[in-house]
């Protein structure tokens, strides 16, 4: 586990990392194969959270999210990387 300050939560395994804030799953990143990942955000619940989201995406690799980018991966039910 790495912990953002016991405030949100990062679980690991070999295949995905999965963000929790105040407990609650927010985003997961997931390695479906050798050059293809993909990303998916379950909810922005508040700004807290979505700096919670927004410093894991840096930390996979996937860059800076604005709200509204963040909004759109949560339509479209993930994006690929």
């Amino acid at each position: 586990h790495i912990s953002f300050g016991g405030k949100a939560v990062v679980e690991q395994t070999i295949d995905r990392a999965i963000l929790y804030s105040y407990g609650t799953r927010v985003a997961e990143f997931i390695h479906v194969e050798e050059g293809l990942n993909m990303l998916k955000i379950y909810g922005l619940y508040s700004n807290t959270t979505i700096r919670h989201i927004r410093e894991f995406c840096l930390q996979v690799g996937a860059g800076w999210l604005s709200s509204s980018e963040m909004s759109d991966i949560i339509e479209e039910r993930g994006v690929y990387l």
